[in-house]
């Protein structure tokens, strides 16, 4: 029997998440503002069509890429116990686009954002299948493109949240959940072993170190691009570090070395950041 094209999976998939993402625009429910009181003080969320697509569109997202992953020889031969942890860029990836569409006010310039958003959900999708086995021939080049869009994710998303000035229950919670889901996926690039404990430990101690971040930056008044770049800054040492200890490869020079990295990242953005 012929094995599954996975790219036909991904076709399946793409197209309903972008027809989910495109019903925020033409389609608009009512909307709905929810009350409580967290820490003695009103806490209020607008329930919208945004907000109702989100956990749809990360069920897609997950359940595709499970999809994808499962038309590859080694799921078939059962050597993927844990794929699930591979569906963690997409989920975040569709996730922050969630968030990112409503800002947009033009019609072209939206449509526009949301073709490029097919077109990179369709290359990250790709990506990861061919970084499930190593000796892929173009494992090395799709595990460096999937770590340079994960991070170009991260800045996204840190600029949205930061720019927004939510309050920081809700800024703080949703980095730390794409964060935690970000780590995840640079994990697995480092040739971490899905089913160990660690790495969902530092995964979620990643992520909850930058959704305490997030918390603390909402109270300093810094420019949307520069509190982005030092929650960017946190998130890259912090992965570095999470890397090593998955490894066991940690040394007291390491730790110096990203210490000094950081240093110099804190230096850069006080002379160059905007005022």
């Amino acid at each position: 029997m012929q094995a599954p094209d996975y790219r036909d999976r991904i076709s399946i998939f793409l197209w309903v998440i972008l027809a989910m993402l495109a019903t925020g625009l033409f389609v608009q429910l009512p909307a709905r503002t929810m009350t409580w009181i967290i820490f003695g003080t009103p806490l209020s969320i607008d329930v919208n069509t945004s907000t109702l697509l989100a956990i749809p569109l990360l069920v897609l997202a997950a359940s595709g890429v499970r999809a994808v992953v499962r038309a590859h020889p080694r799921a078939a031969a059962g050597e993927l116990p844990n794929a699930w942890i591979m569906a963690a860029l997409p989920c975040a990836f569709v996730l922050t686009a969630a968030q990112f569409l409503p800002l947009i006010q033009a019609r072209v310039t939206w449509l526009i954002v949301l073709a490029l958003t097919g077109f990179l959900l369709a290359a990250i999708s790709i990506m990861i299948y061919h970084t499930i086995d190593e000796n892929d021939r173009v494992y090395h080049l799709a595990r460096v493109a999937l770590n340079f869009i994960t991070y170009a994710i991260a800045l996204l998303l840190f600029l949205i949240v930061y720019q927004s000035r939510a309050r920081s229950v809700l800024s703080g919670t949703l980095t730390t959940v794409i964060g935690t889901l970000l780590t995840l996926e640079l994990l697995r690039g480092a040739g971490a072993t899905i089913a160990q404990r660690p790495v969902l430990t530092y995964g979620l101690l990643c992520g909850l170190v930058l959704g305490e971040a997030m918390w603390v930056l909402n109270y300093w008044q810094l420019p949307s691009l520069t509190g982005g770049f030092v929650v960017l800054l946190v998130f890259y040492l912090l992965v570095g570090l999470a890397q090593q200890g998955v490894a066991g490869a940690w040394r007291r020079m390491i730790v110096f070395e990203f210490l000094a990295i950081g240093a110099v990242g804190v230096l850069l953005l006080w002379q160059f950041a905007p005022r």
